[in-house]
């Protein structure tokens, strides 16, 4: 069986979601299993060149895409150019650009595509039409791959049952956790009595996440033992 080497393309000005996931599993993946090559855009005026510099602090080669304006073509060629070179037998995708040049660069090319669907923000029209392309996007992939059970069923609603769909959760890796995030410590820190009890919520206050949900909850718990949420 050849061995899989994978050209793993994003489009990410900062460490969210999705690239602290690949660092994670470049980080702790077998090497002997495979061989990756991690890829992503270079813009005139980047929001952020932290992506860049998490890559160039773990020792990681990245190939960035050039591209002189807007809707610059350039990346599809570039991206055709090292598929045709033979070298990559998948391509993994993480958001709608990378997806898009994927699907153009696979119609010519016969490399196996594996989209992965990371979730979506709905603040405003253009957003939302990234959004509809993305999930378009996701049934032209050979595979596709989603991070939680919500977005696994949303799998099967955009491609058929019998079609490659994976549940892939995201992984914590607990090196990475500070030991001083122990319960007892935040006890302490928030000033929240040991027999209390301790709801505690991880996420941006952003409404697909949640909180106001969760706020509104909270507001109408009626029990006699104390309770916090942090």
């Amino acid at each position: 069986m050849t061995k899989p080497n994978v050209l793993i393309v994003i489009d990410s000005h900062r460490v969210g979601g999705p690239g602290k996931g690949l660092f994670q599993f470049i980080k702790n993946a077998p090497k002997e299993s495979f061989d990756f090559q991690l890829c992503n855009f270079k813009y005139k005026t980047p929001k952020s060149r932290e992506f860049i510099k998490r890559a160039a602090e773990e020792q990681l080669e990245l190939i960035l895409f050039t591209q002189n304006y807007l809707f610059d073509p350039s990346p599809i060629f570039q991206l055709y150019k090292i598929i045709k070179s033979g070298h990559f037998n998948i391509i993994q995708t993480h958001s709608t650009k990378a997806h898009l040049i994927a699907w153009l660069v696979t119609r010519a090319l016969s490399t196996s595509w594996i989209a992965v669907a990371h979730g979506y923000t709905n603040e405003n029209w253009k957003i939302r039409m990234y959004n509809r392309l993305d999930k378009w996007l996701l049934k032209q992939a050979d595979h596709a791959v989603s991070v939680s059970p919500t977005l696994y069923n949303m799998l099967l609603d955009l491609r058929k049952e019998t079609e490659s769909n994976e549940l892939i959760l995201n992984a914590v890796d607990e090196t990475e956790i500070p030991r001083l995030l122990g319960g007892k410590a935040i006890r302490k820190r928030c000033r929240v009595n040991g027999r209390d009890i301790l709801i505690g919520t991880f996420g941006r206050l952003s409404p697909e996440k949640g909180q106001e949900v969760l706020l509104l909850a909270f507001s109408q718990l009626n029990n006699d033992q104390p309770i916090s949420l942090i």
